[in-house]
C-alpha cells in the first residue's frame, strides 16, 4: 500500500514511517480492505497528496464515517 506524500514531508516522517506501529495499521488496512469496501480507495488511503511540508500551515485530523463513493478526499482552502 504506497504511501502518498511529498518528498520534503516524507523527510520529516521516514522514523515515524518505519515504526512497528505504523507497519501494522498498514497490514490492518490492506487486510480490511480485502473484506471491506474501504473509502477512499487503495492508493488514495494515506495519501496526504503533494503540498509540501514548507507550504503547509495546518493539518487537521479526524474521522468520518464514510460509507459511499466520491465522499471522501475534498479539500476546503481558505
Amino acid at each position: 500500500m504506497p504511501i502518498n506524500i511529498s518528498t520534503s514531508c516524507r523527510r520529516h516522517l521516514e522514523v515515524a514511517l518505519q515504526q512497528p506501529y505504523f507497519k501494522n495499521l498498514v497490514t490492518l488496512v490492506k487486510a480490511a480492505s480485502r473484506r471491506y469496501a474501504l473509502y477512499p480507495l487503495g492508493k488514495k488511503i494515506f495519501s496526504a497528496g503533494l503540498c509540501s511540508f514548507e507550504d503547509t500551515q495546518v493539518v487537521t485530523l479526524g474521522q468520518d464515517p464514510y460509507y459511499k463513493p466520491q465522499q471522501t478526499n475534498t479539500a476546503v482552502f481558505l
